[in-house]
């Protein structure tokens, strides 16, 4: 758990208006605040010990772990029956764009890349693991993106108390084999979601997706990534091997950021100045703008491990997270459907 102090939700007017995501836990809204401003909030019920200490271990990571590519945080507040986590009200993320708009240029991804390792590398600098780096988790606020979703942030390094250490946590096709495998979340694992994300921002699909849970974990475990052959993105496709690849070759999310600096034209121009993503404008209306929670159409995992640490993925209950809502069941069940 984050063991830091957070001051105590404000009884501040906020007017929910219509919902724009949501999970087993809480419900993101589209909310207006008494001076008329307009932000995301994350709602959960007052009355739920567990949720409530979820949103204010989110609130304290964000509190933490200011930086320009991450989600600014606004505050907490009470309203009714119900505690608000406050953020902006982001333009679009990651997983609209590649499903509106299909794979990005790659000079776009490798800038993208840079800017998300740079926030993962503050984060991680704080001694904390962000868990769930995914498409749906890249949000753009004022044309740049930000790192979002610090709901199943952790704590890690000598004298970290993780929070969930029975549970994995994470979204199949971004999930580092060895989390899979009973190791404990670390920045190492946050490394390979985010290769894993840029590999499906570049290509159009994950490196190891599957029509399975199942067999999606099984391809990511053997690790036999296929690299794509795309011009120019000779850099990038290093970057995104050596994340997606063996432990003891990953580098860290501060390595990967000044490599995929490198990657990019501009750096690789001669500029002193690594290249900023290209502000980000929407060539169409999208649905209603995301906050960091949202149902999405990546398999979300939540695998509770078995006393012994290891995960038995006969029996392992698993939350599947698709667009039509949530399905619990367990992974021999999911296995049967392939």
């Amino acid at each position: 758990m984050l063991n830091t102090a957070l001051a105590d939700p404000a009884d501040e007017r906020v007017t929910l208006e219509e919902p724009i995501g949501g999970g087993s836990q809480a419900t993101v809204f589209r909310a207006r605040r008494a001076d008329g401003s307009v932000v995301a909030a994350k709602r959960v019920s007052a009355a739920d010990d567990t949720a409530v200490a979820g949103l204010h271990a989110e609130a304290l990571a964000l509190q933490r772990c200011v930086h320009p590519h991450v989600l600014p945080y606004h505050g907490l507040a009470a309203i009714d029956d119900a505690v608000l986590l406050l953020t902006p009200l982001a333009e679009t993320d990651l997983a609209d764009r590649l499903a509106h708009g299909g794979p990005l240029p790659w000079p776009e991804v490798a800038a993208i890349g840079m800017a998300m390792a740079s926030a993962l590398a503050a984060v991680h600098a704080h001694a904390l693991v962000h868990r769930d780096v995914k498409p749906a988790n890249i949000l753009w606020l004022d044309g740049v993106p930000r790192l979002a979703d610090f709901g199943s942030a952790t704590s890690h390094g000598v004298g970290s108390t993780q929070r969930d250490t029975d549970t994995i946590v994470g979204s199949a096709p971004y999930l580092d084999p060895r989390v899979v495998d009973g190791t404990p979340a670390d920045p190492a694992a946050d490394v390979y979601a985010l290769g894993a994300t840029l590999h499906e921002a570049v290509t159009g699909q994950a490196p190891f997706l599957a029509a399975t849970v199942p067999a999606t974990l099984d391809a990511a475990r053997v690790g036999a990534w296929a690299r794509p052959d795309i011009a120019g993105a000779h850099a990038l496709l290093d970057v995104i091997e050596a994340a997606v690849g063996p432990f003891d070759q990953r580098p860290t999310a501060a390595a990967m950021a000044a490599q995929l600096a490198q990657a990019t034209p501009t750096s690789r121009a001669g500029s002193d100045t690594p290249a900023e993503p290209a502000a980000w404008v929407r060539p169409q209306p999208l649905r209603p703008a995301r906050a960091g929670l949202s149902a999405t159409r990546d398999f979300g995992v939540r695998a509770h491990l078995p006393a012994g640490g290891l995960v038995d993925r006969h029996r392992a209950t698993l939350a599947l997270v698709g667009m039509a809502g949530v399905a619990v069941t367990t992974l021999a069940a999911v296995a049967s459907l392939a």
